[in-house]
């Protein structure tokens, strides 16, 4: 349901300290009051097969988590919708996992360089990459052109080897 009219008024059943969006903003809302976990969002179909099969699909969800908080939650479609990060009320972002453990917490679907830095004129740069026995190693990588190289590996047992997984 969308309403654009611009003498559409925020609810103020949520109470006095509600936050009132700008009159230049774009209001979504679900009108579900008292129900922890409701969400309000926006669903983009990005097209689909000749035959309609096959739909890309995503979405940006405001969740509500109780005491005037919402997560801000980005989901995509492969084969079927997840959750691709999370933005929490408290300003800790997940990605690939929920709820995050720290400020910024990236968990990978499989062994792909957590981390990429590349310079701006070129695709060169380092990753960081965490592998080994129960997430034990840190690798350090230096990335030209797609393939990347160790240069650094802090081990889990404290060993720091230069260019070799050997202390």
């Amino acid at each position: 349901k969308l309403d654009v009219n611009s003498s559409t008024v925020f609810p103020t059943s949520f109470g006095n300290e509600a936050f009132l969006p700008y009159d230049h903003e774009f209001v979504i809302d679900n009108n579900t009051g008292g129900n922890q976990g409701s969400f309000a969002g926006i669903f983009f179909n990005a097209g689909a097969d000749t035959d309609g099969s096959k739909v890309g699909t995503a979405r940006i969800t405001a969740e509500e988590t109780g005491n005037y908080k919402a997560d801000l939650i980005f989901s995509t479609r492969n084969t079927s919708f997840t959750q691709k990060m999370r933005i929490k009320a408290d300003g800790k972002v997940a990605i690939g996992l929920n709820p995050p453990l720290a400020q910024l917490h990236i968990k990978p679907p499989s062994n792909i360089p957590q981390l990429l830095l590349e310079q701006s004129n070129a695709a060169h740069g380092y990753s960081l990459f965490q592998d080994g026995p129960n997430g034990g190693h840190l690798k350090f990588r230096r990335h030209v052109d797609g393939s990347e190289t160790q240069t650094l590996l802090l081990r889990s047992d404290g060993g720091l080897c230069f260019g070799t997984d050997n202390a």
